[in-house]
């Protein structure tokens, strides 16, 4: 299982995850007439998630795109589709209250960064890929749990179940559970096991020099 997320699975969150993008650089939130979910909410939601797949084999198979391009598309998905401050300080934990202001600006900024460049660089990995939504279940008044799988030719199937939250009318992804293992799980274990081993301090430090712009 951590040799799929590693390679695998973790890479299929940066294609499925180019969301409402048109030309380059132009990403558009789904936005939905709702502030909790409800029926009409989550449909929408399986939509979202679906339009995801379908814009990301576009992105993927543009004939030319650069890697700088590639980086500048999801810079801009990520900020747009994905609640980036919710999910890094949830990697972080209890350390994120520990920080200055400046501090949490900073490793948000760097939060995105490393996003950006570990989705990017195995972006042409996947270009036969497809995703198809099964289904969706309301866990509760602000989250819907998307169910879809990863198709890819001679490969078996797997198993994606989308975490997506409505918050101030805006549909947002929170996290992807593959193969039954949370993708935001999986960073907070290894932010707080180099936390453990370095200090904050000197994890904040290696992080910041990494993947500072």
């Amino acid at each position: 299982m951590k040799k799929i997320l590693s390679s695998f699975t973790v890479a299929m969150v940066s294609v499925v995850g180019a969301a409402s993008v048109g030309s380059l650089g132009v990403v558009e939130a789904k936005v939905v007439q709702a502030t909790e979910i409800n029926a009409k909410t989550q449909k929408e939601a399986e939509g979202f998630v679906q339009d995801l797949g379908s814009t990301a084999v576009g992105v993927i198979n543009r004939p030319k795109i650069t890697a700088k391009e590639v980086q500048q598309e999801f810079s801009s998905l990520l900020k747009e589709n994905f609640a980036l401050e919710s999910i890094a300080r949830y990697s972080l934990g209890k350390n994120f209250r520990l920080l200055s202001e400046e501090e949490k600006k900073d490793f948000l900024e760097c939060f995105g960064n490393m996003l950006v460049k570990f989705y990017s660089s195995r972006f042409s990995e996947y270009k036969s890929a497809k995703l198809i939504v099964v289904g969706s279940r309301q866990k509760s008044s602000k989250q819907v749990l998307v169910n879809s799988k990863i198709v890819i030719p001679n490969k078996e199937d797997i198993s994606v179940v989308w975490s997506v939250y409505v918050s101030k009318g805006v549909l947002k992804v929170y996290d992807a559970i593959i193969s039954d293992v949370s993708i935001s799980n999986v960073q907070r274990s290894e932010f707080m096991s180099k936390i453990s081993e370095k200090g904050l301090k000197k994890f904040l430090a290696d992080f910041r020099e990494k993947y500072k712009k």
